[in-house]
C-alpha cells in the first residue's frame, strides 16, 4: 500500500510543480505545459514510463498534455506493473522575464527536477517534504524542462 499511496504522491507532487511552474513562468500556460505547442511544435510534455524504478525497463511513451494522474490503485498501462514503475516527463519552458526563478517540489516520494541540465530541486525519501531551488533564466530564451 505505501507504494501505491507514494506514487500518488510523486504524481500530485508534479502536478502541484506544474502549477508552480505558471505561476512562475506565464508562457508556460500558454506554450508548453497546458497542452499548447512550444518551439518544436509539440503539445504537453513528452512521458516515457518504465516498469521499473530505475529507468531501464521502457515500456510506452506518451505525450501527456497535462500532468495530473492518480495511479494509487494501479498504473499507467497494463504492460506495466502496479508498484514497480517510474516516469520521467521532459519538455521546455520560457522564461517571460530575466530573472533567478524558485522552483518547489512537495510531496511523500522521490522527485528531481532539472532546469537546463542543472539538478534543481530534490527529494530522495519517502517522507512527505519541500524540496526547493533557484536558476538564473533569461527572457525569451527556451530551456530544457525533466522530471523524474
Amino acid at each position: 500500500m505505501r507504494n501505491k499511496r507514494n506514487k500518488l504522491f510523486a504524481v500530485l507532487l508534479f502536478g502541484v510543480l506544474v502549477a508552480v511552474l505558471l505561476c512562475a513562468l506565464p508562457a508556460l500556460a500558454e506554450e508548453n505545459l497546458s497542452g499548447t505547442t512550444g518551439p518544436d511544435d509539440h503539445a504537453g510534455l513528452k512521458g516515457e514510463y518504465f516498469d521499473n524504478l530505475d529507468f531501464t525497463n521502457l515500456k510506452l511513451t506518451r505525450t501527456d498534455p497535462t500532468v495530473n494522474f492518480d495511479w494509487a490503485a494501479g498504473s499507467p498501462d497494463p504492460s506495466i506493473g502496479v508498484d514497480t514503475f517510474s516516469v520521467r516527463w521532459t519538455g521546455q519552458v520560457k522564461a517571460d522575464y530575466s530573472e533567478t526563478y524558485t522552483f518547489y517540489a512537495t510531496g511523500n516520494d522521490y522527485v528531481r527536477l532539472y532546469v537546463n541540465g542543472q539538478l534543481v530541486a530534490e527529494k530522495w525519501a519517502t517522507t512527505l517534504g519541500t524540496a526547493t531551488g533557484t536558476i538564473a533564466l533569461q527572457a525569451g530564451q527556451w530551456y530544457d524542462i525533466k522530471m523524474e
